[in-house]
């Protein structure tokens, strides 16, 4: 039937191939289910027995072996569980450390940079006191050449009279 209006469409030859896996696979699929529906209805009912009025439970070997891989899946999955957090935990740990290291860091480098500003302000200080001690030196060295030049001409002045 699906063929029929495939064939009365005019649809194109890639989706003509294309609903035609769908259709295998949605049978497959609805093969799969009904299978599995009657497996396990089928199986999973224990006997009850009642023993000096206690109420007991018979499983068959399949029913034993299918409750033991529940049971061990169900370890399985708490034990994962407990590797995740005990994951999630480290991860927070170091998330924080993390955290505190990124803190120190940044700390660390306001301080190495109000060091710098306080080193170039001290190096700015001792450029003026150099600046002012060259003055100092050019003055006095500027009146002893005025000293010596005034002594050599009072001195020459004197020996020629």
């Amino acid at each position: 039937m699906i063929a029929y209006l495939l064939q009365s469409m005019k649809i194109s030859l890639s989706l003509k191939i294309y609903i035609m896996r769908l259709k295998r696979k949605l049978i497959l699929s609805i093969a799969c289910l009904i299978w599995n529906f009657i497996c396990i209805s089928q199986t999973l009912e224990p006997i009850r027995k009642t023993i000096e009025r206690e109420q007991y439970f018979c499983f068959t070997i399949e029913q034993s072996r299918f409750i033991a891989k529940k049971f061990e899946y169900s370890i399985y999955q708490d034990s994962v569980i407990n590797l995740f957090e005990i994951d999630i935990t480290r991860y927070k740990r170091l998330l924080n450390e993390k955290d505190l290291i990124i803190f120190s860091l940044e700390s660390k480098i306001t301080n190495l940079n109000s060091i710098k500003t306080n080193d170039q302000l001290h190096i700015d200080q001792l450029n003026k006191i150099i600046k002012n001690r060259d003055k100092q030196i050019r003055r006095g060295k500027f009146v002893k050449w005025i000293l010596t030049t005034g002594l050599a001409v009072a001195s020459g002045i004197l020996i020629l009279k």
